[in-house]
C-alpha cells in the first residue's frame, strides 16, 4: 500500500516553466536525464550536457541505446553527427 494518497498526488506542485526560466536552469547545470518511450517501456538515462545558444548537447556512443531511430522519431530536434566523425 502506498503512503501517497490520491488527493496528494492530484495536488502535486507541477507547473509549466516559462522559456527564460528553463534556459536559466539549463545554463546553471551540466547533469540531467533523457527520457523516452522505448519499445520495451520507458527509458531514463543520465547525461552530462552543455547548454549553449539555446541548444542542449550531449555525447553518446554510435551503437548505444540513445542512437536508436525510435528515439530520434520521438524527439524531432535530436540530431546525430555523421558516423565518420566518430
Amino acid at each position: 500500500m502506498s503512503s501517497t494518497s490520491e488527493d496528494s498526488r492530484s495536488a502535486a506542485p507541477f507547473r509549466e516553466l516559462p522559456s527564460n526560466e528553463c534556459e536559466r536552469r539549463l545554463g546553471q547545470h551540466t547533469i540531467g536525464r533523457v527520457a523516452w518511450n522505448a519499445p520495451d517501456g520507458p527509458q531514463l538515462l543520465p547525461v552530462n550536457y552543455a547548454y549553449y545558444n539555446k541548444t542542449i548537447v550531449f555525447r553518446t556512443v554510435p551503437d548505444g541505446v540513445m542512437s536508436s531511430p525510435s528515439l530520434h522519431r520521438q524527439l524531432p530536434g535530436v540530431k546525430s553527427p555523421p558516423a565518420e566523425q566518430f
